[in-house]
């Protein structure tokens, strides 16, 4: 979650109608509701063959400038981070891919913040993810 500069509310969300079908949405209050627009399917879970089936990929808002969002998503057999821009409140979307390391995963973008931003723009887990006690990854992160 974070506040648009109007001080509005804005979120980003995922759903599961299926376990092999996640869905990444974006949603903004206007000052009298809730606008909730589809980004793109994410993917099937990170961990197959386990009981978390609604563990995505990840996504996250820039606390700094809301209309940016950077996700994870299955691409071509591989989770790869992406960032994601809108200047229409989430109607449309454009978006580059931000590090993809085919072999292994990037999953679970994370946003830091401060007061200043601080160096680290980005930080994600690389590697390999089976579940939360089956893991050997990494944080990698991108700097400003």
């Amino acid at each position: 979650m974070a506040f648009d500069h109007h001080h509005r509310p804005v979120i980003v969300y995922a759903t599961f109608p299926r376990g092999g079908d996640h869905k990444y949405f974006y949603a903004r209050f206007d000052g009298h509701r809730w606008v909730s627009h589809f980004m793109t399917f994410g993917g099937p879970t990170i961990s197959p063959g386990t009981i978390e089936q609604q563990y995505s990929g990840g996504l996250a808002l820039d606390h700094r400038n809301p209309s940016t969002v950077y996700l994870s998503r299955k691409v071509a057999g591989w989770f790869q981070v992406e960032r994601w821009t809108t200047d229409n409140g989430g109607s449309s979307w454009h978006h580059r891919t931000v590090v993809r390391t085919p072999g292994q995963d990037d999953v679970r973008p994370v946003v830091p913040r401060g007061r200043d931003g601080g160096p680290i723009k980005l930080l994600w887990l690389h590697g390999d993810y089976i579940s939360y006690t089956r893991y050997r990854t990494s944080v990698e992160f991108l700097a400003r």
